[in-house]
């Protein structure tokens, strides 16, 4: 099992979920979705060439209820840098293809 010891952030879906509260969410609410999973959290991991590591039914350790799963990617750079791009991702991959994507 790999862990944060092998130089891997660890990414909850709950960080980009718009219904959350601050404390939980990790990013702007304007960059947050409805619903996120960790399978989404991974693909948007994967197309950044993070090497994202798909854990599924764990729960986070403050909501060990949920088993909504986990993704670790490797640590380049800050994490709350690395949140946004993947909130930014994960918003534009979230829009219908029909619709025009906002700009920041």
């Amino acid at each position: 099992m790999v862990s944060r010891d092998d130089g891997k952030l660890v990414l909850w879906p709950l960080y980009f979920d718009a219904a959350e509260p601050r404390p939980w969410r990790r990013v702007p609410r304007h960059l947050a979705i409805a619903e996120p999973t960790a399978e989404a959290v991974a693909q948007v991991a994967a197309k950044m060439h993070l090497r994202p590591v798909l854990e599924k039914g764990v729960g986070h350790p403050k909501r060990w209820w949920k088993s909504e799963g986990r993704v670790l990617i490797d640590a380049r750079g800050a994490k709350s840098v690395l949140l946004q791009q993947i909130a930014e991702a994960l918003k534009a991959a979230e829009a219908p293809k029909g619709e025009a994507k906002p700009k920041a």
